[in-house]
């Protein structure tokens, strides 16, 4: 059996606009070394999933 648990995180606008600035390209938020890649990952290590 598999359980899942959902975890929500609320960002401030300021921080989100913040994390986009940097982001010029579909590929800098979406791609391999993107921002969505790095939230994931930080989110994972705050959430004690590693």
């Amino acid at each position: 059996m598999l359980l899942l648990k959902e975890a929500r995180v609320t960002i401030s606008k300021e921080l989100l606009d913040e994390l986009l600035k940097g982001c010029k390209r579909p590929e800098d938020l979406l791609g391999d070394a993107g921002l969505l890649k790095d939230l994931k990952g930080y989110c994972q290590v705050v959430g004690g999933r590693l």
